[in-house]
């Protein structure tokens, strides 16, 4: 049931229009090409009615600063600068209500339409001690009353490694805008939610069964996923408290260096013998070594080494891939799943890598490749628990039936032994036997020889022969002839 819901909604994840310019806006301008940079400049709307002003060069949007020249030379980290976009609108949708989705920006930004100020994170200035970040999305409307759209946005950074953006400025109509919005919104907490239940879920079964070290490491991946969940995407974060743009990043950064280690513990437990604790090892002393990094010392710095996190998490999934591989060559099972099911995330984090990176832009796919992964994942763990509780009740029936039938052995071996000890005691106790034939008489009243009483009730066998004085006594003309002693 899990599993269907789960496919029903990355159906509609799929289905939902991820270009937000709709069929009515096709005549609108895309807010990604043609922007107008200034940089060093922090230009107001009041500041474009000289006309004198130059731009330094036309840029996409998004990008880092790194990737322009202006001059021939590479723009800086540090610094601010203005972009300005015009755009038409159809007359139908002169004073129709417009939305705009903003993403996060490195590290603080300001957003005028048509001279107002409609959107902000942080306080952008040329001086760095009154500059604040700030790293949060926002959805924003408006309304235009003319055809003509003018879109400036400032931007400054001074606490980030990489000035700039890695997602797009959506446009379209408020109702679409608020849609998209909400859909991602729910998608959060709908990731959220899951991935939190199976990880207490499968903590509550570590618990239960001590030895089972794939379920405890199964649910702190879970755990952590759950928290990246609030400090990426929409930032749900923000719902509860408000962080400080240091610690955000902080959070931010330290799930995405022990999401490797994690994942190849877990399969390094799942499949027993198919990976080497050396290299198991190795990842864990380097995921050490970037959370240390990260804990340490501000975003300014530990940012530097997001392309190292990237190389070391893509290293981690080829080395997953690998144990995949030995396990299946193993024949063990839910190693094809687990390999089918871990292929969807990984091609989500490559995506995703790719797209943070500014190689490409398109949607952030890997929350939703880990749904895949860890229902997947799930569903054959629930499957090996289940199957090893099929196998104690079977050995606990098998042990039950062993204790009856031992039962019954003691028992029956007890009356034997009971029945030898009286036996013996007859042996050993006071016998009635007559004075002349030496016969004995038993418990019934009857009299035996003695050689048939014993023989009865004891393990003893009789030879016969004769003794010297009876030798002496019945044949006295042979006893010269005999050797008696």
């Amino acid at each position: 049931m899990v599993k269907f819901i789960t496919l029903i909604l990355l159906v509609l994840c799929f289905t939902f229009p991820i270009n937000i310019e709709a069929r009515d806006f096709e005549k609108i301008t895309h807010l990604d090409q043609d922007w107008e940079l200034y940089w060093q400049k922090l230009l107001d709307p009041a500041d474009f009615q000289d006309k004198k002003i130059v731009f330094d060069t036309k840029q996409s949007f998004p990008f880092f600063w790194s990737d322009v020249e202006i001059n021939a030379q590479t723009l800086p980290s540090d610094g601010f600068l203005t972009l300005r976009k015009v755009v038409r609108i159809p007359k139908s949708f002169v004073g129709k209500t417009l939305g705009l989705r903003v993403p996060e920006m490195f590290s603080a930004y300001a957003l005028f339409v048509n001279g107002d100020l409609i959107a902000a994170n942080g306080i952008v200035s040329a001086d760095p001690s009154v500059y604040q970040p700030q790293w949060r999305p926002q959805t924003v409307t408006f309304k235009p009353h003319e055809t003509r759209i003018e879109f400036i946005l400032q931007i400054a950074n001074f606490s980030y490694a990489f000035g700039g953006s890695w997602r797009k400025i959506e446009f379209d109509l408020a109702d679409k805008i608020h849609s998209r919005t909400h859909m991602a919104i729910f998608w959060d907490i709908f990731l959220f939610a899951s991935v939190l239940t199976m990880g207490l879920y499968h903590f509550g079964l570590f618990t239960k069964r001590r030895k089972s070290l794939s379920a405890l490491f199964f649910s702190i991946l879970c755990l952590v996923v759950a928290l990246r969940t609030l400090v990426s995407g929409e930032i749900l974060i923000y719902k509860f408290f408000n962080p400080s743009w240091e610690m955000l990043l902080k959070l931010n950064f330290l799930t995405v260096a022990l999401l490797p280690p994690l994942f190849i513990s877990f399969q390094d437990h799942l499949f027993v013998g198919c990976s080497d604790k050396r290299i198991v090892k190795g990842f864990f002393i380097l995921s050490a070594l970037f959370a240390f990094i990260i804990i340490l010392f501000p975003a300014k710095i530990h940012s530097l080494f997001l392309s190292v996190y990237h190389i070391a998490a893509l290293s981690g999934c080829a080395y997953i891939l690998f144990v995949f591989t030995k396990a299946i060559k193993k024949n063990l099972d839910g190693a094809l799943i687990s390999l089918l099911a871990f292929l969807v995330p990984f091609l989500a984090a490559v995506n995703d890598m790719l797209t943070v990176n500014n190689y490409i832009h398109t949607e952030q796919m890997l929350p939703y490749g880990l749904i895949v992964y860890f229902v997947a994942q799930s569903v054959m763990l629930a499957q090996k628990f289940s199957l090893s509780l099929n196998r104690e009740e079977i050995l606990s029936n098998e042990l039950e039936a062993l204790n009856e039938n031992l039962e019954d052995k003691v028992e029956k071996r007890t009356n034997e032994l009971k029945q030898a000890m009286s036996e013996i005691k007859q042996l050993t106790g006071m016998l009635p036997i007559c004075a002349h034939c030496k016969k004995i008489r038993d418990d019934k009243g009857y009299w035996n020889h003695v050689e048939e009483y014993v023989s009865e009730h004891s393990d003893a066998v009789f030879s016969h022969g004769i003794c010297p004085g009876c030798i002496r006594e019945l044949y006295p003309n042979h006893k010269g002839k005999l050797n008696l002693k």
